[in-house]
């Protein structure tokens, strides 16, 4: 063998190394990260059946475990995002027929499957968090007909976290008597984001 055969040998055995590395360090991550989504659904789970705040407790209803897509690193997504400094407000419709306003903080936009999405972040001045109602091409098939929503961590530049395997129901998906805002016509997704809770199955 050469010097150029051996060079050429021990760069392709480099590589393959690498590459190998890089899988199981990817697949550490996929783990660690199912793991976690895991153990937030459980302490969900729990909550659900014994915090005396719980919607099922406080209606005294039946409690069964809630149904989610598998985690998926692909739901995982970093969206660019505009703030909007225009102070712009929508008002959103609820199941009971009431009216509620929001501020619209920002704009999230990522490309899923080919397609652009766009999703106004709204404004909840009791909370941190960002307040993201959605629909999409599973409402009304595999997850909740009215739409779910999503918590975002505002943020401080111009990407945001949209993590669709913690989207979650409305507590009027559960149990009647909740007034839950609809999303806005803005967020409704033409894709299917098979992320998060389905549909509740009693």
């Amino acid at each position: 063998m050469n010097k150029n055969t051996r060079l050429a040998a021990s760069v392709v055995l480099a590589l393959a190394i690498g590459s190998s590395i890089y899988g199981l360090i990817i697949t550490a991550k996929n783990n660690s990260y199912t793991a976690e989504i895991q153990a937030l659904r459980n302490e969900k789970d729990a909550w659900f059946s014994t915090n005396p705040k719980s919607p099922f407790l406080l209606k005294n209803e039946p409690f069964h475990r809630i149904s989610y897509y598998p985690p998926d690193r692909k739901y995982y997504i970093k969206a660019s995002f505009t703030r909007n400094n225009r102070q712009d407000s929508v008002q959103l419709i609820t199941n009971l027929g009431e009216a509620e306003r929001y501020l619209v903080y920002g704009e999230a936009q990522f490309k899923l499957e080919g397609t652009t999405c766009t999703l106004q972040l709204l404004y909840l001045p009791e909370s941190t968090d960002l307040f993201l109602p959605f629909m999409d091409a599973t409402s009304g098939k595999t997850t909740y007909g009215s739409g779910r929503y999503l918590e975002v961590a505002t943020p401080t530049e111009d990407e945001v976290i949209l993590d669709f395997n913690l989207a979650y129901n409305p507590y009027c998906a559960y149990v009647d008597g909740y007034s839950c805002p609809f999303p806005p016509k803005a967020n409704i997704l033409k894709v299917a984001i098979e992320a998060g809770e389905k549909t509740y199955h009693e």
